[in-house]
């Protein structure tokens, strides 16, 4: 990479590198979580499986990735050396879900996430808390075995400054989940609307809005143990220099593919673990990544 016929810093190089990755892990879907490009690709089997005529339920759920920053896919689609780097996220979710008198065909729950985030390699790291997420879920159920629903969630630029995407977002996605004879196809398809970026001492930006869609098809081999397939993909238009221009290079897209297990601990818990990796994408570091989900309700 050159700038006036002079080869970019090593330092400079890091810090772009080092801002791809947090845009992308900022690109998140607040019911769930993060992935590295792809939102909510850590989701996991029955992630959408909701109940209805319920007592209210209070549910933790703590998510959680390592990404390997080794390869990016480049303009054409080839795959090139990426940054060298690791990428952990956790993200806290507390989570509330509810009935109204008034509407007993509906479900609801509302939810406040707050991301953790560290990004090291040799040269360049950073940590801290990300941008907090909060919002709401609204589900019916066509049949005792599927449910379809909407949620709908703001991201703020609260995070620490070292990891803050710098910009509001909106997360909106349809969910659904259906169960028959021991499967499970749960998913979620929605839109990453990103605001304009604000940042000290640098023009502002307008990220690309993200288009994605995640897909998880399970089979209950025991009462506790649940293998799966996992298929993701997104797509984020260009971003939007100060005076409107389009930024070379920051249209991207991936899509991957995994496979990973759920164990069912007790009937208010779980634990989820999966592999996934990149298969294809464009401008983009691709996703090499370990996922693990635990869940507990009340």
């Amino acid at each position: 990479m050159r700038t006036h016929g002079c080869r970019m810093p090593a330092r400079s190089l890091y810090r772009q590198y080092l801002m791809l990755i947090l845009l992308t892990v900022l690109a998140i879907h607040g019911t769930q979580a993060l992935a590295s490009g792809i939102p909510s690709a850590i989701i996991g089997p029955h992630e959408y499986d909701l109940p209805l005529h319920f007592s209210p339920i209070n549910e933790f759920v703590e998510y959680g990735y390592w990404n390997n920053d080794n390869r990016s896919f480049g303009p054409s689609g080839s795959q090139i050396p990426g940054p060298g780097t690791n990428t952990y996220v956790g993200l806290s979710k507390f989570a509330h879900l509810f009935t109204v008198d008034s509407m007993p065909s509906l479900g609801w729950e509302v939810e406040v996430l707050v991301p953790e985030i560290r990004i090291e390699g040799s040269q360049y790291a950073a940590s801290g808390l990300g941008d907090p997420v909060a919002g709401a879920v609204v589900w019916w159920k066509p049949t005792n075995t599927s449910t379809l629903g909407f949620d709908s969630f703001i991201q703020a630029p609260f995070g620490n400054s070292a990891v803050t995407g710098n910009y509001w977002a909106n997360i909106s996605s349809f969910i659904f989940d259906y169960n028959v004879n021991g499967f499970n196809l749960d998913g979620d398809a929605g839109l990453v609307w990103a605001g304009t970026r604000h940042q000290t001492g640098v023009p502002d930006t307008r990220p690309g809005n993200t288009v994605f869609t995640n897909l998880r098809i399970a089979y209950q081999v025991t009462s506790r143990i649940e293998p799966f397939l996992a298929f993701d993909y997104q797509h984020t238009s260009a971003t939007q220099g100060a005076a409107g221009q389009s930024v070379a290079n920051s249209e991207s897209q991936e899509f991957s593919a995994g496979l990973g297990v759920m164990w069912h601990i007790a009937a208010n818990s779980s634990f989820t673990a999966n592999y996934d990796r990149g298969l294809s994408g464009r401008n983009t570091i691709r996703t090499d990544a370990v996922y693990a989900r635990y869940v507990y309700s009340w």
